[in-house]
């Protein structure tokens, strides 16, 4: 999966190339958007080696925190009527099974000290760095694609023959039906769902939505939590708008370089 986040960045690359000629060839065309818009783009594809990395280093730690969980003890099905008997304190539990059961609940014990002594060893201190700057990679990520997109808004505004303003936001033209920037974004398939959801994403960690990271340990991602009025945090692992991970963030990248086509076409338009 990380050689293609590298091909969907790459392909992303070259539609802001080719985005930025044309865009460069129409007279009179205000190029502080312009610039802009290219700024943002390249601010995507600077921070990808660094995303990659924060991505890398917590897959391994998640990967070694999961082989140290599974060196835990387990009970034979077969004993678990022993085990059960030896906390009740039955006295003709035999000697062979009882031993059995203070063996098990000892590797226990020790297992639990190991992992205790883990989580304040360097090696745990570790494991939550890699956990907080993958959290703050994918965060830095969310505003970057958003922060493009509104960028993209405004050129695409211009190119129509209209003044964007200080804060023009392609949410604007989402949820205007009746604007002319949302008939052409709507002819991209699935861009008007797909903003909406990341936008929803955006504006929970905007007002201080904090993560965990979820699983499986091959694709390691973030699910967003939820803060109780009462000061408790739930942690929601499912799928959907709960969590985001590599998958989610390509096609943020393929989405924003089908709006660069879409640019393309309309500055081209624009230059005839």
């Amino acid at each position: 999966m990380l050689s293609e986040f590298y091909i969907t960045t790459d392909d992303f690359e070259i539609e802001l190339k080719e985005c930025d000629k044309a865009l460069a060839s129409v007279k009179g065309l205000n190029n502080v958007h312009r610039l802009s818009l290219a700024d943002l783009a390249r601010d995507m594809l600077s921070f990808r080696d660094n995303f990659l990395r924060a991505h890398m280093d917590a897959t391994m730690w998640v990967t070694d925190s999961v082989a140290e969980m599974r060196r835990a003890p387990s009970l034979p099905t077969s004993q678990h009527s022993d085990f059960l008997a030896y906390l009740k304190g039955d006295k003709d539990l035999p000697d062979s099974s009882r031993e059995a059961v203070q063996q098990y609940i000892q590797a226990g014990l020790d297992h639990a000290q190991r992992m205790n002594r883990l989580s304040k060893s360097v090696a745990g201190t570790r494991s939550q760095n890699s956990a907080s700057e993958l959290q703050t990679a994918y965060k830095a990520y969310f505003f970057f694609v958003r922060a493009f997109h509104d960028a993209a808004y405004r050129v695409i505004l211009l190119l129509s023959g209209q003044r964007p303003g200080l804060h023009s936001s392609m949410h604007a033209a989402v949820k205007n039906t009746n604007s002319p920037v949302h008939a052409k974004i709507a002819t991209i398939p699935g861009y008007i769902e797909w903003f909406t959801d990341f936008r929803d994403k955006r504006n929970r960690i905007k007002v201080g939505a904090n993560f965990s990271l979820c699983g499986p340990q091959w694709d390691v991602g973030i699910g967003f939590n939820k803060t109780t009025p009462e000061g408790g945090i739930v942690v929601d692992m499912s799928e959907g708008p709960n969590s985001y991970r590599l998958g989610d963030l390509m096609i943020a990248f393929r989405f924003s370089a089908a709006i660069l086509v879409l640019i393309r076409r309309e500055a081209r338009g624009s230059a005839s």
